[in-house]
Formats: C-alpha cells, structure tokens, sequence
C-alpha cells in the first residue's frame, strides 16, 4: 500500500467522524503510525486534571521521505494513526485544536512538536505518549482570560513526552480484538529534532 493524497484525505475524514475502527494492513510492508495526546491546564504538575485530547485535535505531519504534509484528527481516547508503506521518514510536525467558551468565543491553540522518525515495513510504530500544557487549559479562571483577543492564538503551549506502549496496545486491543496490527512488531523510532 502507498499512502498517497487520496488515502491521506479519506484517513482524515474518516478519524474526524470519531470512528475508532483502524484499517487493516492490506501489504506485508504496511507499517501502522500511532501516537496518543494528552491535554494538561497550566504546566502540567496537576495529573488529576490531564485528560485524553478530546476528539478533533489535529496532528499535523509531514511525510519528509516524499514531500506532502497532512492532518490526522485525534479519536474519542486521544490516539490519532495512520497506515502507510514501510521505508519513509516522518515528521510529527505539530498540532491546533480548537475551544470554544461558554460565552461562544472560539480560540485557536496550536503548537510545534517538530519530531522526526523512520518507519519499517510489517510494524505498529509507536511515537509515544504527548502531553499538551497549555495555559490557557487553566479550569480555575475563564478560559483565555490571559489572550489578546478573542479568537487570537496565544502561541504554542509546551509539550512533553512520555511512553505508555501498554497503553496503546490496551488501546489496539479494545478498537479490534483481533487486530492484525497486534502480530506486527511494536517498535518505538528514534525521534530526532525536526529542522524545518
């Protein structure tokens, strides 16, 4: 299988209507790229308030071996993925959500993760577990009271990164019961610093 633009458009649509069924590898090179995001208020000390990224957030990636950048769109649990060949480099690029206030203001928080790897044929590549810490996630005020304006990207908030590969494999376990990505390799790449 070839992860082209076609695939690419679908695969967003696809995970934005919050279905958490992950396609099956139709090739013995397909590798599965899979990476969870976690949303945390403030600088993130507080773990009881971290929880999944809702549904919607928007992971931007490049595919560095042959040009083309595309979005994945997070599910219900956090996780975002795609399928594609085997053999090509990636870059984890960043990511941008949106939040409404209750007043019906919209603001648009973005950031950069920057995160370069390498994919092999026949694997679940696992790029780990990221921690959005966003200021303007803070629940004791109203949200974006710090911002310029409405509707104004603050800039990007800080990201950690942690591994959590039982986690995902809990997570590929519950979307299919018998996946054919759980008998490929599980491997977490080397992330390198993206310079873009």
């Amino acid at each position: 299988m070839r992860h082209g633009v076609g695939l690419t458009t679908a695969l967003v649509l696809w995970a934005a209507g919050g279905c958490a069924t992950i396609p099956h590898p139709t090739d013995d090179r397909d590798t599965l790229v899979i990476v969870s995001l976690q949303l945390a208020p403030g600088d993130g000390h507080d773990a009881e308030a971290q929880a999944p990224a809702p549904p919607g957030v928007v992971l931007v990636f490049k595919n560095v071996s042959r040009g083309g950048e595309f979005e994945v769109v997070t599910s219900k649990a956090g996780y975002a993925w795609f399928p594609c060949a085997g053999g090509d480099s990636y870059a984890l690029v960043g990511y941008h959500y949106q939040i409404r206030e209750p007043s019906g203001d919209l603001y648009t928080l973005s950031g950069r993760i920057g995160a370069v790897f390498d994919t092999g044929p026949d694997q679940v590549c696992y790029l780990g577990h990221y921690v959005v810490h966003e200021a303007l996630l803070d629940t004791t005020g109203p949200l974006g009271e710090d911002a310029d304006a409405p509707g104004a990207d603050p800039g990007p908030g800080s990201v950690s990164r942690t591994e959590d590969a039982a986690g995902m494999v809990r997570f590929l376990r519950e979307a299919e019961r018998n996946s054919a990505w759980l008998s490929c390799e599980a491997v977490t790449p080397v992330l390198r610093e993206w310079e873009q």
